[in-house]
């Protein structure tokens, strides 16, 4: 070997040797991947391990309405594309049996009798709670929807909304005894506290109609309330509160002077009304933001809005909700899922 190639050859190493002693003496690098920071969530987030959904719900979509049986403690949930009444568990949060009936809409629970009522296709039909079957059936209008009853539980009252009037039945004989006129596309109807009249919202033409439950006319009209898409009696006050669903407002009637006396801003296009007088709150749900509003009753203010986008997402239509006070939760469904959720509220 040459002395050249020598010299190549111990430069190389001492080289080497000191790319090496270099690395060693700078930071070591490793590859762990370290998670980030958790971030603060936002004051009134609800995250989807706190949301506990209903188990074994198979429809694609359309949950179209839900009433609570507090002597059963069961949740009616009605699927429309499913042809289905699913009977779902306080206790136990699955679905505890199913009511087979053809296109369900609207359901009125009628405990005194152990009966439910349904609205479907162009009929109310009369279920049996003990055994789970439609047992009478009368035919009403186009596309009924929400009931009532009044008159001491005589007489059921129905809205049809395209035949723009109101259907009365009467519950003994499950007949047709009656059809008033009222505006265009009427959609939702509550009660007085004195069970003296009913209120029907009227949502094409942005009215209220108050009938007289013992002459079964419409007595007066009130006009330029928004786009009414529900309307419910304040437990113990002479008190309707309506949902503008253009105006993304509750609407405050007072049934004493029919008279528009207050106006709340709310959720965008608010969708349900549910109640916890024990907390003076009542809570209004989002069809398109996935959200719940927290109204405060002495403020007369939405104070706080519950964010369930993270659970909910992709896809918006919370359209049913109840609050329970044993539990502490809002039941709430979402009528583009077919997704039923139990939500704890504080």
């Amino acid at each position: 070997m040459t002395k050249k190639k020598k010299q190549l050859i111990i430069g190389g190493v001492v080289g080497f040797m000191l790319i090496l002693a270099l690395a060693y003496s700078l930071p070591r690098l490793t590859h762990t991947v370290t998670s980030p920071e958790p971030t603060a969530a936002p004051p009134a987030e609800i995250t989807p391990k706190e949301l506990r959904s209903v188990k074994a719900i198979e429809a694609s979509d359309d949950l179209s309405d839900m009433v609570f049986n507090e002597a059963k403690g069961l949740y009616y949930i009605s699927s429309f594309d499913e042809g289905k009444i699913y009977a779902i568990g306080l206790e136990s949060q699955t679905v505890d049996g199913e009511i087979p009936v053809v296109a369900p809409n609207r359901m009125l629970l009628n405990p005194a009798i152990n009966k439910m009522y349904v609205t479907s296709a162009d009929t109310v039909k009369e279920v049996g709670l003990n055994n789970f079957t439609v047992e009478r059936s009368v035919k009403t209008g186009v596309h009924p929807l929400e009931l009532l009853v009044a008159d001491s539980g005589k007489r059921l009252f129905v809205v049809n909304e395209f035949s723009d009037n109101v259907a009365v039945i009467d519950t003994d004989s499950f007949s047709l005894i009656a059809t008033i006129p009222v505006g265009k596309r009427p959609v939702d109807i509550a009660k007085d506290r004195n069970g003296e009249f009913v209120y029907v919202v009227n949502k094409e033409d942005a009215s209220v109609s108050k009938i007289s439950v013992s002459n079964l006319s419409v007595v007066s009209t009130i006009e330029n309330v928004g786009r009414p898409v529900v309307i419910e009696a304040y437990p113990g006050k002479d008190l309707m509160l309506i949902l503008d669903q253009y105006g993304d407002n509750v609407i405050v009637l007072d049934t004493n002077t029919d008279k528009i006396v207050k106006t709340i801003k709310t959720v965008d296009y608010p969708a349900a009304i549910a109640f916890d007088l024990g907390n003076n709150r009542f809570f209004v749900s989002s069809f398109t933001k996935s959200s719940i509003g927290i109204i405060d009753i002495e403020k007369e203010a939405m104070v706080s809005e519950l964010q369930l986008g993270t659970a909910f997402q992709p896809i918006s239509g919370l359209n049913n909700m109840i609050y329970n006070a044993q539990s502490k939760s809002l039941i709430v469904t979402n009528t583009n899922t077919g997704k039923v959720f139990f939500v704890p509220v504080d």
